[in-house]
C-alpha cells in the first residue's frame, strides 16, 4: 500500500510539473510593472559609464505599422517594393499581415521601448509610415504623428535616450532617377525626408562620434535621440545622421530569421546561432549595436508575438545563459505587451555582476 501510495504521489507530481510547463508556454507573458517611462531615469547610476551599444534595450519591430488603417485612401496607387500597384483598401486580412504594433508610440514609449524600427514612404509629395501600406503622414506634418510623440514624450521625460532607426525608404516613383532601386526613393526624396526630421528634432539629435557614446555623456549635452539610416548614403552627409550604409563597417549588426511559422522554439534555436556568433567574435561586433530580431514572420505578427514573447519570458530571458551574451537590443512584435522590459531592467542592474571572457 505504501509503495502504491508514493507511486501515484510520484504520478501526481510529474502531471502537475507537466501541466505548469503546459501553462507556462501558453499563458502570455505580462510584466507586473507597464510604467517603464523613467526606467533609465531610475537607473542613472547602472546605465551611467555603459555605452548605448552595452546597454540592454527593448525594440520595437516596424514601429509605425500600428498606423496602417483599412480606410487610409493614401494607399490607393501606391506602388510597394515588390513592384505591386494598390488598388483598394487595405482588407482586414492585410491588416494582420501588416501591423507588427497594436499600440501608439507614446504607448511603446512608456512601456520602456527605447530603440525604434522606422520603415517611411513618399508618395504624391508627402511621407508616411510604411510597412506594405502606407500609414500616418509624418511630413508635411499634421498635428501629431508618432515622430512628434516622440518629442513630446522625451519633452516630458528628459532622462530617456531614443535611438531611431530608418530601416527602409520607399517611393510611389521607382526607378523614377538614374540608378535609383526600384521602388526606393530618390536621394533628393531621401535628402528631403532627414532635413524634415532634423528640422523636428532639432538640437535633440546627438551628433554622430566616432563611437558610441556613454549614457553620461549623452546627459551632460541636450541631445536624446541617436538617428541611424541603415538605407542609403545621403547625398550631403549630415552630421546629426549616423550612417550605417557601409557594407564594411556597419553601426547596427541586425539579421533577420526569416523564421515563417509560429514556433518559438525554431525562432530561438536560430536566435541562439546568432548570439554564439556575437560571442564568439566579440572584437567584431563590441563597437557596433547588435539587434536580436526576436520574432516571426507570419501573416499575423501580433498574433504570433503572444507565443514568441511569452516563450522568451518564460524560457529564455530568465536563464542563466542568456546574460552573458551581453545583449543589447532585443526587437520584438507587439513590444507593449511583450512583459520582457523587466528583464532589461534586471540585465542593466546585475550587468556589473556578470564577468564574461570573450573568445
Amino acid at each position: 500500500m505504501r509503495s502504491s501510495k508514493m507511486y501515484f504521489g510520484k504520478l501526481l507530481s510529474a502531471v502537475l510539473a507537466t501541466a505548469f510547463v503546459f501553462m507556462l508556454a501558453v499563458v502570455p507573458c505580462a510584466g507586473a510593472v507597464t510604467n517603464y517611462a523613467n526606467w533609465m531615469e531610475e537607473n542613472k547610476t547602472v546605465l551611467g559609464n555603459l555605452p548605448v551599444n552595452m546597454a540592454v534595450l527593448l525594440g520595437s519591430h516596424d514601429a509605425m505599422s500600428y498606423t496602417v488603417a483599412t480606410n487610409n485612401s493614401a494607399c490607393i496607387g501606391y506602388e510597394t517594393s515588390s513592384g505591386t500597384t494598390i488598388d483598394s483598401f487595405c482588407s482586414t486580412t492585410d491588416l494582420k499581415k501588416a501591423q507588427c504594433q497594436k499600440d501608439p508610440i507614446t504607448a511603446q514609449l512608456t512601456a520602456g521601448v527605447r530603440y525604434f524600427d522606422l520603415r517611411i514612404a513618399y508618395q504624391n509629395g508627402m511621407y508616411y509610415a510604411e510597412h506594405m501600406w502606407l500609414g500616418a503622414q509624418l511630413f508635411p506634418a499634421p498635428a501629431s504623428t508618432p515622430l512628434i510623440e516622440i518629442k513630446n514624450f522625451l519633452a516630458a521625460n528628459p532622462s530617456e535616450v531614443v535611438i531611431l532607426n530608418v530601416n527602409a525608404l520607399l517611393s510611389d516613383a521607382p526607378g523614377d532617377a538614374p540608378g535609383n532601386t526600384p521602388g526606393a526613393m530618390t536621394p533628393a526624396q531621401q535628402q528631403t525626408l532627414f532635413s524634415n526630421i532634423e528640422q523636428l528634432f532639432g538640437s535633440s539629435l546627438i551628433p554622430q562620434a566616432a563611437a558610441f557614446p556613454t549614457f553620461n555623456s549623452i546627459w551632460a549635452g541636450v541631445g536624446r535621440i541617436i538617428l541611424i539610416n541603415s538605407w542609403a548614403p545621403l547625398g550631403s552627409p549630415d552630421p546629426n545622421v549616423w550612417d550605417n550604409t557601409s557594407k564594411t563597417q556597419p553601426l547596427v549588426n541586425s539579421e533577420w530569421q526569416k523564421v515563417t511559422t509560429d514556433s518559438p522554439q525554431l525562432l530561438v534555436g536560430d536566435l541562439t546561432v546568432v548570439l554564439n556568433k556575437w560571442y564568439n567574435n566579440w572584437s567584431q561586433y563590441a563597437g557596433q549595436m547588435r539587434v536580436l530580431q526576436a520574432m516571426t514572420t507570419t501573416d499575423k505578427k501580433i498574433d504570433a508575438a503572444e507565443n514568441t514573447n511569452s516563450y522568451l519570458c518564460n524560457y529564455c530571458l530568465p536563464s542563466s545563459w542568456w546574460p552573458k551574451y551581453k545583449l543589447n537590443i532585443i526587437q520584438v512584435d507587439d513590444s507593449t505587451n511583450s512583459g520582457i522590459q523587466r528583464f532589461v531592467v534586471q540585465f542593466n542592474q546585475s550587468m556589473s555582476k556578470i564577468k564574461i571572457k570573450h573568445k
